[in-house]
């Protein structure tokens, strides 16, 4: 299946909602949080899949451009 997003964006995109979180996970590391950067970095785990699926988007792209 094509996908019409463009991958390039997508992937700016999960890139800058990790370093968001990775941003926020720091911030409550320094307030103590714990609970709450441990909940932060689950979120980051979610981005880092998302991010694999951008990725695989892209190569199959680029072997469907070879043929």
């Amino acid at each position: 299946m094509t996908s019409f997003t463009n991958p390039a964006h997508d992937l700016s995109n999960t890139f800058e909602a990790i370093m968001g979180s990775l941003e926020a996970i720091e911030i409550k590391l320094q307030n103590k949080d714990v609970k709450g950067a441990l909940e932060t970095l689950s979120l980051v785990k979610d981005k880092k899949i998302e991010t694999e699926k951008v990725l695989q988007n892209i190569k199959d792209r680029l072997k469907e451009s070879e043929v």
